[in-house]
C-alpha cells in the first residue's frame, strides 16, 4: 500500500522583503517539493499586516 504524500507548512517569520531567512526557507521548499512532499507557504510579508 503506498504511503499518502508527505504535506507540509512553510512558515517564514521575517517581513522584510529579500529575506535571507526567506530564500533559505524557498531552499528547503524547493527540496521537499523534488522529493514528493505537498508544500504550502505561508510568508507574512504579503499579508495586510497593521505592522
Amino acid at each position: 500500500m503506498p504511503a499518502e504524500p508527505v504535506k507540509l507548512v512553510a512558515l517564514c517569520g521575517s517581513l522584510r522583503r529579500g529575506s535571507h531567512s526567506l530564500q533559505t526557507l524557498m531552499v528547503a521548499v524547493r527540496a521537499a517539493e523534488s522529493a514528493g512532499a505537498t508544500v504550502e507557504v505561508f510568508d507574512p510579508a504579503v499579508l495586510p499586516l497593521p505592522f
